[in-house]
């Protein structure tokens, strides 16, 4: 027994110095819910789930895809063939390569 005694004496003097609340069943029952852990991981579950809904609500609704192209250029490009479709320059009956 004296081998705890030097463990528990600071234990117990501390305990003299701490103040005592006073307050009533409904704000120590307000001071129980905001300081609980088990109410603090629910509430955010609570939220957590919240979001997964909307999340999942969205997923539901139609979706809309948009996307556009513009090219401008200042002068149209022309093609040329060369003599070969040349028609001042192609002879007369059949084309032989």
């Amino acid at each position: 027994m004296s081998l705890f005694l030097p463990f528990i004496l600071p234990y117990l003097k501390s305990l003299d110095k701490k103040e005592m609340l006073s307050m009533s069943v409904a704000q120590a029952c307000d001071f129980a819910l905001e300081n609980n852990r088990t109410v603090r991981s629910s509430g955010i579950d609570i939220s957590l789930a919240e979001k997964k809904v909307s999340e999942n609500l969205a997923f539901g609704l139609p979706q809309v895809n948009l996307s556009a192209n513009y090219l401008h250029q200042f002068v149209v490009p022309a093609l040329i063939f060369g003599q070969v479709l040349d028609t001042d320059e192609l002879p007369d009956g059949p084309v032989t390569l």
